[in-house]
């Protein structure tokens, strides 16, 4: 199995949506109107998976030992998947894949569990949530998190992880924006802070980057 360092990938992810924020007036109005626009994340996040030479599949691929990515696959917003096969006999479908990365984007600051109880029940290695919700911290000025939002459900997710006892998961990986109506950086660095549980550590709480 290829080894990915998905905590690097989302520091490159979290830059680069900052930068398209502070420097692409459509990209800024459109994630401030609808808190998140999915549309402009994805296309963000696509330009940084093939940046880590990992193509966009289209149906005329199939081929051994390529990294794949594609969206809405087996209901995950996006994946990283890679196959044993350099190509299927026509009209066979792609059925000999396995699941590399799965990538969850959530506007709601509450709802991002459910799609985190849904990827620790899938078999994966690595796991991204994109979500909103980050705490306020006094030094950066950052809004107030609402009750039972965002980072103050780490500890539910906690709980996820050792109820599903997730075999499967090298890492995961949690980006939070902040959750208000007119989304920015307010004196932070990026958009999101990232937090992450590393398995191989054998860590007992998620980590802040």
């Amino acid at each position: 199995m290829d080894e990915f360092d998905l905590v690097r990938i989302a520091e490159k992810l979290n830059s680069r949506i900052t930068h398209e924020y502070h420097n692409n007036t459509f990209f800024k109005i459109s994630y401030d109107i609808s808190r998140a626009f999915s549309g402009s994340i994805f296309k963000v996040l696509e330009d940084v998976l093939e940046e880590e030479n990992i193509i966009k599949y289209e149906k005329s691929h199939y081929n051994k030992g390529i990294k794949y990515y594609q969206s809405e696959k087996m209901t995950v917003d996006r994946v990283v998947w890679l196959t044993s096969y350099d190509k299927v006999k026509k009209g066979v479908e792609n059925y000999v894949w396995k699941y590399e990365i799965l990538i969850e984007h959530e506007n709601d600051g509450t709802d991002w569990l459910h799609e985190m109880q849904k990827l620790c029940s899938m078999n994966a290695p690595y796991k991204l949530i994109i979500t909103y919700g980050r705490t306020k911290n006094a030094s950066d000025g950052m809004i107030a998190t609402p009750p039972n939002k965002g980072v103050n459900l780490l500890g539910i997710a906690k709980e996820i992880i050792e109820y599903t006892n997730d075999q499967s998961c090298k890492q995961l990986v949690i980006m939070f924006g902040e959750e208000s109506i007119n989304l920015s950086t307010n004196g932070s660095k990026n958009l999101y802070d990232i937090y992450y549980w590393d398995f191989d550590k054998e860590m007992k709480d998620f980590d802040l980057l």
